[in-house]
């Protein structure tokens, strides 16, 4: 019989997989003349209205006026993030590449918990910075190091990097907003992503979009649509569903290495694009950065085996472990959609009744906890 935790790595493996389909297809809509970026829009439309109504339906309580500048950066941050990696494959860049050098989101966030939050960093984490970086000019292999037989496409390669920091910014604003709900900051990204997907066609490096296959074939745009809608969706339950059965820094490895084997693997059968060697070793080197970041979630994980909670030395420990949750775990728990809710579940005190956690929420929470990075 199949354990749950690797239950949780095969589906955080097929989320993977998940992303890469995403970024696939959305370079063959592009390709094929379609508008995909007002495709994109009208989904986000979609889903925007969806979560609206189950904010209502939830009788969900908005964020108060001081805590709507962490809202509005947060999706802003993470709406560039996912604009940033999706046209870095439109405009020329291997799948492979982008999921490789987009895993710099993780060392990033530990430097600017650094620089932001006053957090303590160790030798591992320069290591992981060194590794990054070489995985990075291995992947990109600038001229000036490479010469002309260096990768043309720089511009992918920097907008994929850019992607990554700037996923790794938006964590130090959902490390300020972690007392919000996740389906109010789904909506207000959503909402976000609707307009920000309508400026990328006025890019000069964009295909002129084209409404004139839609009005010719207005079923095959209504598939197109729903096909953009399943990703979204399986985008957030797979994640969502095997996050919770795996530890934190395993699913956050697993997803990155899916990404970045799926991605290699969909650029040599569907762009008969080869990685050359230096490509996979920077991958893995890149690969091994998320690793070594990752390793700091086990004491997170390790919550479970401390004294009872309901004892005073149970409370002294349990605060002093998430006094040491760090921003670089806290991003790992992201990354693998670990939700605020099962946090608190870990670091705060039960009640004296033991009252079971509310399913229902936690469910809720986890699919919201894809934002924009999945409204595709």
């Amino acid at each position: 019989m199949v354990s749950t935790e690797m239950c949780g790595i095969l589906l955080m493996i097929a989320s993977g997989f998940c992303v890469t389909i995403d970024m696939v297809t959305s370079r063959m809509i592009e390709d094929s003349g379609w508008p995909y970026w007002y495709l994109v829009s009208g989904t986000c439309f979609v889903a925007t209205a969806a979560c609206l109504l189950f904010i209502y339906v939830s009788k969900t309580a908005w964020p108060e006026l001081k805590d709507m500048k962490w809202v509005i950066a947060r999706s802003l941050l993470e709406s560039l993030h996912w604009h940033s990696t999706i046209l870095a494959v439109i405009i020329g860049a291997a799948p492979g590449d982008v999921a490789a050098l987009t895993s710099v989101d993780i060392i990033a966030a530990a430097f600017f918990g650094l620089i932001f939050l006053g957090e303590t960093i160790n030798y591992l984490h320069f290591i992981a910075l060194f590794l990054s970086a070489v995985g990075a000019v291995f992947i990109s292999q600038p001229e000036f190091l490479f010469g002309s037989d260096g990768h043309e496409n720089h511009l992918g390669s920097v907008l994929a990097l850019l992607s990554g920091f700037f996923q790794a910014a938006s964590f130090i604003c959902a490390r300020k907003s972690q007392h919000i709900s996740v389906a109010v900051l789904t909506f207000f990204s959503l909402f976000l992503a609707v307009f920000m997907s309508l400026l990328p066609p006025l890019l000069p490096m964009v295909h002129t979009a084209s409404w004139q296959p839609t009005a010719a074939e207005p079923l095959k745009a209504v598939g197109l649509l729903l096909i953009l809608l399943l990703l979204s969706t399986l985008s957030i339950a797979l994640p969502a569903a095997g996050g919770t059965k795996c530890p934190a820094a395993v699913s956050a490895t697993v997803i990155t290495s899916s990404c970045m084997v799926s991605g290699y693997v969909s650029q040599v059968a569907f762009f008969h694009e080869v990685p050359d060697i230096l490509t996979l070793m920077g991958a893995a080197s890149m690969l091994l950065s998320v690793v070594l970041m990752a390793l700091p979630c086990r004491a997170v994980n390790e919550v479970k085996q401390l004294p009872h909670p309901d004892t005073e030395d149970g409370d002294a420990s349990v605060r002093s472990l998430a006094s040491m949750e760090s921003l670089g775990s806290f991003v790992a728990s992201e990354v693998s959609f670990h939700t605020v809710s099962l946090r608190r579940r870990f670091f705060e005190k039960p009640s004296v009744a033991g009252v079971a956690p509310r399913v229902a929420g936690v469910v809720a929470e986890q699919i919201g906890a894809a934002l924009p990075v999945t409204s595709t």
